[in-house]
């Protein structure tokens, strides 16, 4: 069988997918990787040599394009992943995304619409909805172990305070320093409803203030958010996330009409399932998922998936079902996160920073699935990114207004950057 060809855009996760996953896949091969950054393609040319692989380098993601690649793989800055999905799209090139779908509504429309148009697969690579326990907990509602979901909630709590200076590298202009509090929701909201089907009709969104912890450090949001939702079915759900000060956590809790599912907060991959007893009491079980095997989908991966930590797993388990969904596996194709399972996970974050700048009002969600609901939103270009919006629609980071950010702190922020001998990305 001739292998797919795939194109990574980014070359520090293109590097660690080619390890990971496509170095010995039966069925896919990555054949270009490309990077706008010198000394990281000069990396990538190096490593690609000593594999002696055939993956050919780039710095311009049009002439990637035009390399006879079948899929990319966008894997840039987390705010700039639309466009080039489209500018895929419209080469009829299928498209894995790694992050946020998108920006604003104006932009979920366009790539929604590209995807349409297309006939080509687009998947939203929200690796959390992969961990081997959200997978056995899709199951259990997959085959209605639960009924219906009453009530959902979830946070993801990632201090990057510790680790911006890594991070932004002091630069004023990184996605990180204007993106408000609720743009990183996915890996909260993204499971629950992939495990669930479930999908929000109105959001409210509510967020913390602008903590001295980063402010300090040329951030302009505020530092953690909550999004409030109403469900398709007349039940709730709730997701906070953002930079508390609490070690990492991703935790999620299901409460359904007929008994509860939860994870647990310090033993990942735990689950705890709280049913009805007879005599008027309630009967807890634990189950541990290390692992997850599919019906009909093979896995394959570079590395030994037996030594596997489970975000590694989770990486692992959905670009194969991506691979999988392209082949025309028919078994995988409900387990891959489409472009509207992708946008009802993240246009609730886009529609809740809305709320909080609107006084925290209420807002409907659009179905992206109908032309009518998404028509309201196709000129919608609000955002925070002064690159991609301008006057009206360039919007505050936070709900306190635009911050002036003296250029000695992304001075401070850089030399930080750079005092550190060893890092993922210094000298």
């Amino acid at each position: 069988m001739k292998k797919i060809k795939i194109g990574i855009l980014g070359g520090t996760r293109g590097l660690d997918s080619l390890y990971r996953v496509f170095l010995h896949h039966p069925y896919a091969e990555v054949s270009a990787i490309c990077d706008n950054f010198a000394p990281v393609r000069e990396k990538i040319c190096e490593e690609v040599k000593n594999l002696g692989t055939q993956t050919h380098v780039f710095a311009d993601f049009n002439d990637m394009l035009e390399s006879g690649i079948d899929a990319v793989l966008i894997a840039n800055y987390a705010n700039q992943h639309a466009p080039y999905a489209i500018k895929a799209l419209r080469k009829g090139v299928h498209v894995f995304s790694e992050s946020i779908p998108t920006q604003t509504m104006k932009e979920a429309v366009e790539l929604c619409e590209a995807v349409e148009e297309s006939g080509t697969f687009y998947a939203y690579g929200e690796n959390y909805c992969y961990l081997p326990h959200m997978l056995a907990i899709r199951r259990m509602f997959d085959r209605g172990e639960f009924g219906d979901v009453m009530h959902m909630e979830s946070n993801f709590i990632n201090d990057c305070s510790l680790k911006w200076h890594l991070l932004t590298r002091g630069d004023a202009a990184h996605w990180r320093n204007h993106v408000p509090s609720t743009f990183y929701c996915t890996h909260s909201i993204g499971p629950m409803m992939f495990s669930t089907g479930r999908r929000a009709i109105m959001t409210v969104g509510m967020e913390t203030n602008r903590m001295p912890y980063l402010a300090e450090l040329g951030a302009r949001s505020a530092s953690a958010a909550m999004e409030i939702m109403q469900l398709d079915n007349g039940g709730m759900a709730k997701s906070c996330n953002g930079n508390y000060r609490r070690s990492f956590s991703a935790e999620y809790r299901f409460i359904t009409e007929s008994g509860t599912v939860e994870t647990n907060p310090y033993t990942l991959g735990k689950i705890h399932i709280s049913r009805p007893h007879a005599g008027g009491s309630y009967k807890t079980l634990e189950e541990i998922h290390k692992a997850y095997t599919f019906d009909h989908v093979e896995i394959f991966t570079a590395k030994d998936i037996e030594q596997m930590r489970a975000f590694e797993l989770a990486d692992v388990y959905q670009l194969n079902i991506f691979i999988q969904s392209i082949l025309g596996n028919t078994d995988a194709q409900p387990y891959m996160i489409d472009i509207y399972r992708a946008l009802d996970m993240s246009t609730v974050g886009t529609l809740a920073y809305h709320s909080i700048l609107n006084g925290s009002n209420a807002v409907r969600i659009p179905n992206m699935r109908i032309k009518e609901e998404r028509d309201a939103y196709r000129f919608d270009n609000r955002s925070t990114d002064p690159s991609l919006s301008q006057g009206e629609d360039l919007l505050p980071s936070n709900k306190g207004g635009f911050v002036p950010i003296d250029d000695d702190v992304y001075a401070r922020v850089k030399k930080a950057f750079f005092d550190v001998p060893i890092t993922t990305g210094g000298h």
